[in-house]
């Protein structure tokens, strides 16, 4: 991972860079290190430092409906921006890959298993409907998709505004880059970039229910307009992606039942996953396939 964030560092992009350790430098030279331990922080202690990312983060900066919209045009522009700079490390197919981790959408079956931890029926059903037909129509063809190594994780909570004009008003590639950073690279891996697309889909279109925008799936399409402007998507992939982002938002829910109250409420994070997705997915399920992949298909086609 280290050569990958130095490598997008030299490429203008803002994230964590690894801090090289000098000769015989030990834990005890460094303070921090010194002080995690000293004061029993933590039992265990990463001997690898890496920079802070600056700005503020996106799921708390406020912006108003015109300039939402364009503010996520450009994050899916920035999403693509590094996932095809990141093509340079293709060649490690076996780069954090897990079969266990079941926030990577090519695992999210493993969650069937906890849907009786939700306590509404209506929300089973819609997520036990959404997780057998991602088996049926994602999983069985996922041989189909394009690969690559990713992020994992793109949410609201992973990236900064290190400029709020640029985020709003941006248009070239360097101001693009300019505008955001981004962090918490710990899920990176040889993945599936239609679900890294899905995944910052997902997060985006809850950011705009939760800051009182309307039409939600209208703003989320535009995300999908400015990745696909970089990085066009395959037929293939568009063909999944209402799937991908309806069973993420499956994850998140049922994964949210395995926490209790107390921590939801005081994370940022869980709380979207817990207040925000089942009147998303139970809308989805209103709405339907073809109604919500139109509004994205006429954003490409724009």
């Amino acid at each position: 991972m280290n050569r990958i964030l130095l490598h997008l560092t030299e490429h203008n992009f803002t994230v964590p860079k690894p801090c090289v350790r000098k000769e015989n430098i030990s834990n005890e030279d460094i303070q921090i290190i010194r002080y995690v331990i000293d004061n029993q922080i933590s039992k265990d202690v990463c001997e690898e430092l890496i920079s802070f990312v600056p700005g503020s983060l996106f799921a708390f900066e406020p912006f108003t409906p015109t300039e939402i919209w364009k503010v996520f045009y450009n994050i899916g522009t920035y999403v693509a921006l590094m996932n095809k700079e990141m093509q340079e490390f293709n060649c490690f197919t076996s780069f954090g890959v897990s079969d266990e981790a079941y926030f990577f959408l090519q695992n999210c079956l493993l969650l069937r298993d906890r849907i009786p931890l939700v306590d509404n029926k209506e929300m089973q059903e819609i997520t036990t409907y959404y997780l057998n037909k991602f088996e049926r129509e994602v999983f069985n063809n996922l041989h189909t998709l394009r690969k690559g190594v990713i992020h994992g994780d793109f949410n609201d909570l992973n990236m900064t505004v290190l400029s709020k004009q640029l985020a709003t008003d941006a248009n070239q590639i360097d101001q693009i880059k300019s505008a955001f950073g981004a962090f918490d690279f710990e899920d990176g891996h040889f993945g599936y970039y239609v679900f890294e697309l899905a995944n910052c889909m997902m997060y985006c279109i809850a950011k705009a229910l939760r800051d009182g925008h309307e039409t939600p799936w209208e703003y989320g399409s535009q995300v999908l307009a400015g990745y696909n402007k970089v990085f066009p998507l395959t037929k293939e992939e568009l063909d999944v992606l209402f799937l991908s982002v309806a069973s993420r938002f499956c994850v998140s829910l049922i994964a949210s039942y395995t926490h209790g109250p107390e921590t939801i409420d005081n994370n940022p994070l869980l709380y979207v996953q817990s207040k925000m997705c089942p009147p998303l997915l139970r809308d989805m399920f209103s709405k339907g396939h073809e109604v919500i992949t139109k509004i994205w298909m006429d954003a490409i086609d724009k």
